[in-house]
């Protein structure tokens, strides 16, 4: 299921905010919720709220295309990743959220998703720090979050295609 904290028409709340039952039933029958976190098809509110029942995406996808990649308030999945870590989602399962559970649910998991001896590694690096910084939707909901997810380096085929060039001391 994409958009679950989608603002408008269907939700996984109820009339009294409280996530449906049958949201848990399709989780226990394999269904997974994808946050597809981009412009217009998340609301802040709809996340926190959810967050604070302890419900949080099993697949995080930015859903977001070539026209509004890095735009507010989305910007990228270490952005989303960032603002999960904010409202309270653990970082094992945020990592988990966009490594090993995508893997898993297409089918891929002997190519992607789990390091093990003798499979590809295609990895990333990152720093957790802390930093106040404003997470935001377009519809007027804010924080301020404490901590964000920073990329230090990528690991891809075997070679480092990316490395963070920044010093430590100049992250906070």
């Amino acid at each position: 299921i994409a958009h679950p904290y989608h603002p408008a028409g269907g939700s996984i709340f109820d009339p009294d905010g409280k996530i449906l039952d049958s949201v848990y039933e399709a989780r226990d029958r394999g269904v997974y919720f994808d946050s597809a976190r981009a412009r217009i098809n998340f609301s802040l509110s709809n996340i926190i709220k959810a967050a604070n029942q302890g419900f949080y995406p099993d697949m995080m996808g930015t859903d977001l295309a070539k026209y509004s990649l890095y735009w507010k308030p989305s910007y990228s999945i270490i952005w989303s990743m960032s603002m999960f870590l904010n409202v309270g989602m653990p970082l094992k399962d945020i990592y988990k959220s966009v490594t090993y559970t995508p893997a898993l649910a297409m089918g891929i998991l002997d190519k992607a998703g789990k390091i093990e001896i003798g499979k590809p590694a295609d990895i990333t690096i990152t720093k957790v720090v802390d930093k106040k910084l404003r997470f935001a939707d377009l519809f007027g909901t804010e924080i301020v979050g404490e901590k964000i997810i920073v990329p230090m380096a990528t690991v891809k085929d075997g070679r480092v295609v990316f490395q963070q060039i920044f010093m430590d001391d100049e992250l906070s």
